[in-house]
């Protein structure tokens, strides 16, 4: 999943929790994308598990349940026992730029 397609969700969210979706070709300028990267981004969350629907009436889609959705990145910097532990071998330095030796 790239950093733009959890940008697009966490937006896909909010609007999700204000019922303020419109329908999809309104949903899909709000997003800034087409109506099918809008059909993709309801089918990937409901594919986590997500149970959501279009109303007529509210005109939007919206959650049939209370969710919370959130995505974590995490970088660390691997300590050299951690790259060997991953990559086998020992480390050296090679012009500043680590090289794993195996």
């Amino acid at each position: 999943m790239t950093v733009k397609t959890i940008k697009k969700l966490q937006q896909l969210d909010e609007l999700l929790k204000r019922n303020a979706t419109g329908n999809a070709k309104e949903l899909s300028y709000k997003l800034g994308v087409s109506r099918k990267h809008v059909y993709n981004y309801i089918n990937t969350l409901k594919d986590l598990g997500v149970d959501i629907k279009y109303s007529r009436i509210k005109r939007s889609f919206f959650y049939c349940e209370p969710y919370e959705i959130t995505f974590d990145i995490k970088i660390k910097k691997l300590t050299t026992n951690e790259m060997i532990n991953i990559f086998g071998g020992n480390q050296q330095k090679n012009n500043n730029k680590s090289v794993m030796k195996v």
